[in-house]
């Protein structure tokens, strides 16, 4: 009929016939046909007729069953999507209704199969856009609040509210009126998102916003859903974001939605910030920093106030957040556009919260608050980086600045540096490249402001400086400034020159600053070069060393000077070595820029001739000039040397010295005026001052050619100074020292002075002769020998006549006693004196001797001062170790002609080396060298060079290492010293000395002579380098027998060689260039194994020998390992397995290092080789060995991780890799080796291939991983003490569960679990096949807690996240568990109980039903308590974790749950009480599950085990108390055999909680009243068990429910009954030795509430209940009256407030039943006795006090019924009484009451 309709010539008719229908369908029986007019609905698109449809449809829909309903979804969604677009009205009743449904279609288990067919079936597949409009629909319900208005509700339009709410907002949504409950809706549609109808892409938005419900239900569901759905979704996918910046941001306009609210927001954001895709929204990103840094007062549109709380804090740091995330992750175009505006919205927030100064004080202590600023500083410094150009680098350097003064100034806290700080630290880099010559002024200015502020300052803002910038600022300008410019370093400087005010790392940082070699490990990233070291070495551009002129102008000319102060010692210093590095560099004499660059500079500048050359020569560049720089420097060393506090740095006075005595004639000239000057310091008391100042005399001294009138009277004055050297104490010696210091070097370098007036050095020379004779002062003795040395060294001695022979003798004894002491200076002037000797005088040959004899010395230091003295003696000034000695430009001292006594010397010495004397030996050794090396141009040493090899030969044999170590370097300056013949005449003679039989040359060693320790120069092939033969072989081998002096040059590792000076840099580097050397290596590459090796060697100074060595031969590292790659690996391959352990040690840290920096070709074969060997040496005995080879694993772990991610040929390489890789760790040899760390390395490596490793990898060893291998390591890794903690737990406060539980956590987290479940991931159904036995094996093999545990979270993962797979083997593995269930130890048992859940959420219904068999079973035959637990355990799992299963077969399980968790164990009792509430029990559920209960409560009551028969006798009880005020006949049908039958026998604990529900039963059941017998079995049993004997609390209850009973059954006669039970009770009671008992046993209370007062109150009230009047017969109720009484009197005496309470209560009962019954009146003496007893209350408590008042107005209404005034009198007296004393107002108010009830008189 409706569809004629659309039909408009029977419109009207139509119109009418459907009235009259809608009034006769309005009742409810009559079913409407709604799936057909759903249909219709569907085909039609009239919107009169869609009307109707929807109204009749809302009708029908309420009357159908649940069972039909569901089925009308398919159709209702059908279309959906279309409907919208034509009709929003009628749709949005349609997704109405559809809501409706949802609450009755039953959604099926997750993941099952019928879940995955859902989709299919609603056919929403056919039709995803369907799914979508729901998707989105249910999304915008999630977003619905009844409580806001339309424009207000966040994340909705007014059309979308509308759409909500089509029939108003009450009809719709209030249940009251029809609708449905809002928030019920919301989670039955949020599950049905859940399920397989919706995609994950789909379910992504309601699942997203209900996350963010105030729900705790919603927000639940909500985020678990979104766990599951967010890691399969595209997050780069542009309709997202945008839908998800849609939802954050709203839309503008009238008809826009607002946004959405501050915890939708910041799940939003925290999705965003996993999308790069969303970096491309500047606009949108703006408004989100806007809305979180929106102040706490309005809402975005101003509608909605946005409350200060957890949700808008959140929300701003998760703003934070993502803004940060944005800075890092976005593109520099992306940030460029939006960076600027970002930048001043959070300048701005900063300003909001008051800046430098918290705007509130509150404020600047809220903890949210301070995180979010530092957060801002750092975004702004990310920001900054990434657009630099555009808003860093203005003229002013606004940005910049600003962080500087929030540095110094910011006032909220310290920790808001640490953000601050981070910005500084990001905009850093940005100023690295090339800066305009505007900016980088710019940029020099700030530095130089921020540097010289102090804390307290204020800066050009009047900003206070509350924490210092100069750290900071000095870290900018060493790296944003280039090296070479002058105003960064003098910034550095001036930091130095602050001393002990800054902090250590500031000042640290400021000389990193001024040393070229930190500042270019500071700034790597500068790799273009432009100029070259000395030795070749590339040098970057920024990192030049600043022009020495425009250094020196701008430190110490103009207002900068001022700056650094006084203390200039660090400038003069930097300028001094900048300016000799670069007089250096133009003469291509500088050292290498490494870490000892500056004392190789000062080894350089001392002892190296070509050196000082060079930079006397620059130095005689620079022009007499006024403003030359070099006068400049001067000036100010000599101003820092003049200056006190400066002073004390010692290295000014050698810088003054360098400079006077390299620079030209003109530079002392200059400073002609500072005689006094320097004279005046000569007495300082400071050791170095005095002695500078005495050489700066001489230098001075120097330049005159004749006479100076100036310098001959400071000579004078200190000649009369040094003349007071006998009476001289303290101070005034060191005047004396200083004087005649100073008058040495001025009579010795003037030569005016010494020619012209002979009578003065004569003076002098005696002067130092007595003193050093006479004196035993230090200071004097040290002055004297300074002299001396002076004086023979300038032949001011000798030659003036001023010693007689026996004066040279008794100084020469005196200069050995002061040597032997161990004063080298006493050494070095016998030397000198001896240069003022002729050869031929036997005073030489007397020091010679002295010399020689001084070899019982046995300090190293002391005879090599005595080897340069000897050379010194026979070459004088030509020895170079008086180089420094040497000043250019002037004359050196004179020396007699020398003609064979260095020939002499070395004979003689030559000689001393083949005595036996051990110190003798050592010292003729040193000498020996020495003179080679000092003496090196002389004709007498290369005539030797035979016989000088084969004495240092000779020393290699010795067990001393400083005789091995000299005469290996002594060897290698022999062969250095040679010609190319000479040389080759060396070799042949040293290699025939251990090759010939006859060899020419004496003092040969054996071939076993030891020169190396075992192993500390591995070959490979021939072991190590050990002995000279290892050396001779290794030469042969290769082809080049000079390679023997290579090697022996490694034995020089003695420290003497570094700290001696003279000797200076040991040059392996120039034997290696020798052009026989490269010629061999050109064509004969088997060193480059060898060579390659050694570099790695355990010895540090053999790994730093062989560098050298590399680094010299080898000028292309890489080129030179990639040409001999298979020969050095081959080598490797073989030495790695050798026997000295440190040819192993070595191998394999070169194998590390070569597979880190070189492709590997032929992977497969190298790399399967490198596995086998690596395995074998982590075995090795050697701890060292074992290390170095744990750390090649590691490369190689890392080289095949890095091959799993590649898509080319190496992957497939790596596929086969770890099919040779992973079978060798699953082998004995690895992680079954014996060796721990083997296991441990095997281990880790397996956990890194299973973390990165795919499923194509790994599935070939999936089964054998997870059961084999991973889950039995749980327990193997467990370490051993947690076993014995466990056993003693008792001994450290600890139960077994605590430390059982702490086991079970560290297996969830064990990074051994992770690689499991992640192996899990990977399973396939060919893999799951495979790992089923293995797996069930492992359950029964498997040892240790750790293990077991294991197996059963890998059946949990296999349950939940390969369940489909998983599930065909589901069944068995729920019987093979059962193993692991029945363990000892409970943790595992519960494991594998919970497990077993999980495994029946797959598992089919006969499965799961036969293992709750097992579990009800296990129940019914469980000897101990343990087994109950075990049961609980089992029904839990099942309940909490397959909760769809447990409700589907809940009519099997629950009846068996209801009944076990009544267990009379505490434990088991729980568990079976959380199955129940986790199974959705109720006392609905007990009603629907009656019969079930019953019929198991029967069988149980039958079981032998008593704890089984008391859970079924509880749970009857729990029954009747379930089924409510109203028990059918049916059900007591049932229900009443149980109850018989629990209550038959003994007495046993909580059976009392049976017969109270029998009682109940009574009340609420009329089964009883109307079956006699049955009420007649009631009362026995009532009678008995109130009979019992137990004295306790089962009496107490018993007697009590024999009391309520009676209340049940008043028409009957129960007094008689009553006496009899109760009469042998109360004398037992009343005995003194029952109470004894009672109140010395377990149960005894305090005395006030004691059992035994309980229980006779519960008689009295019993008692008296039991006096029916209403049934007796007067004479009958007299004599029970009088009974009662005779008990109730007696029980009185107690004067207990319970008895009272007892008494005065049944009392007023009794008396009300009197007067109701209207009997005969009692008699006087009854009422007497009644009244005595009430009389008695007045000490009574408060509570019975109110019972007797109301006990005496219902004795009032007693008498007035029968009449009895006398009585009624006694009452009124006894009242008036009680009112007159009671002070207590509710007392009084009862006395009242009952007064009130009196008669009128």
């Amino acid at each position: 009929m409706v569809s004629k309709l659309t039909d408009n010539h029977v419109f009207v008719e139509v119109i009418r016939v459907c009235q009259h229908v809608n009034t006769r369908i309005k009742t409810p029986s009559i079913k409407l046909p709604v799936m057909a007019l759903l249909k219709q609905y569907k085909e039609t698109i009239n919107p009169l007729l869609r009307h109707f449809d929807l109204l009749y449809i809302s009708q029908g829909l309420p009357r159908m069953n649940d069972a039909e309903r569901p089925n009308l979804l398919p159709t209702l969604m059908s279309g959906i999507s279309d409907n919208f677009v034509e009709s929003v009205v009628s749709i949005a009743n349609l997704f109405h209704i559809f809501l409706r449904i949802l609450f009755h279609q039953k959604l099926p288990q997750r993941n099952s199969d019928e879940d995955s067919n859902l989709r299919n079936h609603l056919g929403l597949a056919v039709r995803p856009e369907d799914a979508g409009f729901l998707a989105q629909w249910i999304g915008k319900l999630m977003l619905y609040h009844r409580a806001l208005p339309a424009p207000g509700c966040p994340g909705l339009n007014s059309q979308d509210y509308e759409f909500l709410t089509p029939h108003g907002d009450k009809a719709t949504w209030d249940p009251n009126e029809g609708g449905i409950p809002l928030v019920e809706t919301k989670f039955t549609a949020l599950k049905f998102i859940a399920s397989g109808a919706f995609e994950d892409l789909e379910r992504l938005q309601p699942a997203l916003i209900a996350s963010a419900d105030s729900s705790s239900r919603l927000a639940e569901l909500g985020d678990d859903i979104l766990r599951r759905t967010v890691p399969s979704i595209y997050l780069e996918n542009e309709r997202i974001i945008q839908e998800l910046l849609a939802l954050f941001l709203g839309h503008e306009g009238p008809q826009g939605s607002p946004p959405a609210k501050p915890a939708l927001q910041a799940k939003i954001l925290a999705l965003l910030s996993k999308s790069t895709v969303v970096t491309n929204y500047g606009r949108d990103i703006v408004r989100i920093v806007e809305a979180g840094l929106m102040p706490a007062s309005s809402g975005a549109d101003g509608s909605e106030p946005v409350k200060r709380g957890l949700e808008t804090s959140k929300l701003r740091t998760q703003v934070f957040s993502f803004t940060h995330w944005i800075a890092r992750n976005a593109s520099t175009v992306a940030v460029k556009s939006i960076a600027p505006e970002l930048i001043g919205k959070l300048r701005h927030y900063l300003s909001e919260q008051g800046w430098p100064k918290p705007r509130e004080a509150q404020l600047g202590k809220d903890q949210a608050e301070r995180a979010s600023r530092s957060y801002s500083y750092e975004i702004i410094g990310l920001l900054a980086r990434s657009c630099a150009k555009v808003v860093l680098m203005d003229s002013d350097l606004e940005l910049l600045r600003w962080l500087f003064k929030s540095l110094g100034g910011d006032a909220w806290d310290n920790d808001i540096t640490i953000g601050i700080e981070s910005a500084l630290s990001s905009v850093l880099g940005a100023f690295r490249d090339g800066l305009s010559p505007e900016v980088e002024g710019t940029l020099i200015e700030l530095l130089f402001h921020y540097t010289t502020l102090e804390v307290g300052d204020q800066d050009s803002q009047g900003i206070e400086m509350l924490r210092s910038t100069r750290f900071v600022a000095i870290k900018f300008a060493n790296r944003s400034l280039p090296f070479h410019d002058a105003s960064a370093r003098l910034m550095n400087l001036l930091v130095i020159s602050s001393g002990q005010r800054q902090r250590k790392e500031v000042v640290e940082e400021a000389r990193k600053g001024l040393d070229p070699y930190w500042y270019r490990n500071m700034n790597p990233s500068d790799i273009f070069t432009d100029s070259m070291s000395a030795g070749g070495e590339a040098y970057p551009t920024r990192c030049q060393m600043p022009e020495p002129n425009t250094l020196i102008n701008m430190l110490f000319k103009g207002d900068m000077a001022d700056l650094l102060g006084e203390n200039r010692s660090a400038a003069v210093i930097f300028c001094r070595n900048v300016t000799f590095y670069t007089a250096l560099v133009a003469h291509d004499r500088a050292p290498i820029i490494d870490m000892d660059w500056q004392r190789n500079l000062d080894v350089l500048v001392l002892n190296d001739e070509k050196a000082r050359l060079s930079i006397h020569q620059y130095l005689h560049n620079y022009d007499d000039l006024d403003e030359s720089p070099l006068k400049v420097l001067l000036d100010s060393a000599f101003a820092t040397f003049f200056n006190p506090s400066a002073i004390e740095n010692n290295n000014i006075g050698d810088c003054l010295l360098q400079l006077c005595s390299l620079g030209p004639q003109w530079l002392l000239d200059y400073h002609d005026g500072r005689l006094s000057e320097i004279s005046a310091l000569v007495y300082s008391n400071k050791y170095s001052t005095r002695t500078t100042a005495a050489e700066l005399l001489g230098l001075f001294g120097s330049r005159y050619s004749a006479v100076n009138h100036e310098i001959l009277q400071i000579t004078r004055k200190l000649l009369k100074k040094a003349y007071d050297w006998r009476h001289a104490i303290g101070q005034d010696m060191y005047q004396v020292h200083g004087s005649l210091v100073a008058l040495a070097h001025l009579v010795c370098r003037n030569e005016s002075l010494f020619v012209s007036s002979k009578t003065l050095s004569k003076e002098i020379c005696d002067l130092t002769v007595s003193i050093i004779l006479d004196s035993h002062d230090k200071d004097a003795i040290d002055a004297a020998l300074t002299a001396l040395d002076m004086l023979c060294l300038y032949g001011r001695f000798g030659t003036a006549d001023a010693l007689s022979r026996v004066d040279l003798m008794a100084v020469s004894n005196r200069l050995e006693g002061l040597a032997r002491g161990g004063n080298e200076k006493a050494v070095s002037v016998l030397g000198y004196l001896a240069m003022q000797q002729f050869e031929t005088d036997e005073s030489m040959t007397y020091i010679l001797e002295i010399l020689y004899k001084m070899h019982e010395h046995r300090q190293p230091e002391q005879q090599f001062a005595i080897g340069s003295a000897l050379s010194c003696a026979c070459i004088g000034w030509s020895s170079r170790s008086l180089i420094s000695a040497r000043v250019p430009g002037l004359p050196t001292g004179r020396t007699p002609p020398r003609r064979d006594l260095l020939g002499r010397v070395l004979d003689t010495v030559l000689g001393y080396c083949g005595q036996t004397k051990p110190s003798l030996r050592q010292a003729s050794a040193i000498w020996l060298l020495c003179l080679v090396q000092y003496c090196e141009n002389s004709p007498e040493v290369y005539s030797r060079l035979r016989v000088l090899q084969r004495a240092f030969k000779g020393f290699i044999a010795d067990k001393d290492s400083l005789n091995q170590e000299t005469a290996s370097r002594g060897l290698t300056l022999v062969y250095e010293k040679g010609g190319r013949d000479t040389k080759d005449e060396l070799v042949k003679d040293l290699v025939g000395s251990f090759t010939s039989s006859n060899s020419n040359l004496v003092g040969n060693v054996t071939e076993e002579t030891e020169l190396f320790e075992p192993g500390a120069l591995p070959t490979g092939t021939h072991g190590s380098i050990t002995t000279y033969k290892d050396i001779i072989r290794l030469a042969n081998e290769v082809g080049d027998p000079s390679l023997i002096y290579r090697f022996m040059s490694l034995a020089s590792s003695s420290s003497i060689w570094s700290s001696r000076a003279a000797f200076g840099r040991f040059g392996l580097s120039k034997i290696l260039s020798d052009s026989s050397v490269d010629g061999y290596l050109a064509r004969n590459a088997k060193l480059y194994p060898t060579l390659f090796r050694y570099r790695f060697d355990p010895n540090s100074n053999v790994r730093k020998a062989m560098n050298d060595i590399w680094f010299a031969v080898v000028k292309d590292t890489k080129a030179t390992i990639d040409g001999h790659f298979k020969l050095i690996i081959e080598d490797l391959l073989k030495s790695v397995i050798a026997k000295e352990w440190r040819t192993r040690e070595a191998s394999c840290a070169a194998l590390a290092d070569l597979l880190q920096g070189y492709s590997v070709p032929d992977d497969e074969l190298y790399l399967t080789r490198i596995w086998t060997v690596t395995f074998k040496v982590c075995d090795d005995i050697k701890d060292s060995v074992r290390l170095a080879a744990m750390d090649l694993a590691k490369v190689l772990t890392k080289i095949l991780i890095q091959s799993f991610e590649k898509k080319d040929s190496s992957r497939q390489s790596a596929i086969v890799m770890l099919g040779q890789v992973l079978p060798f760790l699953l082998s004995p040899s690895g992680l079954e080796s014996s060796a721990p760390d083997v296991r441990a390395f095997a281990l880790a490596t397996l956990r890194d291939i299973v973390r990165n490793g795919d499923k194509a990898m790994l599935q070939p060893f999936l089964g054998e991983l997870i059961a084999d291998r991973l889950l039995p390591l749980l327990s193997s890794l467990e370490p051993e003490a947690i076993n014995y903690v466990h056993l003693n737990a008792q001994k450290y406060g600890m139960t077994e569960q605590q430390i059982d539980d702490a086991r079970l956590s560290g297996v969830k987290m064990s990074p051994m679990m992770e690689a499991i479940e992640r192996c899990i991931n990977m399973l396939d159904e060919t893999s799951m096949q495979e790992l089923v036995p293995r797996l069930k094996g492992s359950i029964k093999t498997v040892i240790g807690l750790p293990s077991k545990v294991g197996v059963s979270r890998v059946l949990v993962s296999l349950s939940t996240r390969q369940n489909r797979i998983f599930r065909p083997y589901s069944g068995p593995f729920l019987k093979t568990i059962r193993r692991l269930l029945v363990d000892r130890n409970e943790t595992i048992s519960a494991s594998a109980a919970a497990a077993c859940g999980y495994i029946s959420r797959v598992a089919t219904d006969q499965d799961v039903l036969g293992y709750v068999t097992y579990a009800r079973q296990l129940y019914l035959d469980a000897e101990d308590e343990k087994s109950r637990v075990l049961s609980g355990e089992i029904m839990l799992g099942i309940a909490k974790y397959a909760a769809d299963k447990f409700q589907s077969l809940s009519s099997s399980l629950l009846p068996f749950v209801f009944v076990a968790k009544h267990d009379t164990s505490d434990a088991a009792r729980e568990l079976f009480k959380t199955a129940w509430e986790e199974g959705m029990g109720s006392r609905r559920a007990v009603r629907l599950l009656l019969r079930e209960i019953t019929q198991l409560s029967a069988e149980l009551l039958n079981c032998h085990r008593w704890p089984v028969k008391h859970a079924a006798s509880f749970a009857v009880g729990d029954v009747i108390r379930s089924l409510g005020n109203v028990i059918s006949n049916e059900d007591s049908v049932h229900i009443w055999p149980l109850l018989e039958k629990a209550l038959s026998g003994k007495t046993w604990n909580g059976k009392e909680e049976v017969l109270e529900a029998m009682v109940v039963f009574a009340q609420h059941s009329d089964y009883a009243k109307k079956d006699t017998a049955v009420a007649s079995q009631m009362q026995k049993i009532v009678l008995r068990e109130s009979n019992r004997n137990n004295i306790g609390a089962y009496r107490q209850r018993a007697i009590l429910c024999l009391g309520d009973f009676i209340e049940l059954f008043p028409s009957n006669y129960w007094f008689s009954s009553v006496h009899e039970v109760v009469s042998p009770v109360v004398q037992t009671l009343l005995d003194d030795s029952t109470r004894m008992e009672l109140d010395d046993g377990p149960q005894a209370e305090p005395a006030s509430q004691t059992i035994f007062e309980q229980i006779l109150g519960n008689i009295i009230t019993t008692l008296l209940r039991s006096v029916r009047p209403e049934v007796s017969q007067p004479q009958q109720l007299e004599k029970d009256l009088v009974d009662c009484l005779a008990i109730v009197e007696g029980i009185a005496a107690k004067r207990d407030p319970v008895i009272q309470t007892a008494i005065y209560d049944g009392e007023r009962a009794l008396f009300d039943r009197l007067a109701s019954a209207h009997n005969e009146p009692m008699s006087e003496g009854l009422s007497k006795r009644f009244l005595d007893l009430l009389a008695k209350s007045g000490d009574a408590p408060e509570a019975a006090r109110i019972k007797a008042a109301e006990a005496l107005g219902s004795m009032v209404h007693v008498c007035t019924v029968e009449g009895s005034d006398t009585t009624l009198e006694e009452v009124r007296r006894i009242l008036e009484n009680r009112t007159r004393e009671d002070r207590s107002s509710m007392v009084q108010a009862a006395l009242n009451t009952a007064r009130a009830r009196l008669p009128r008189r």
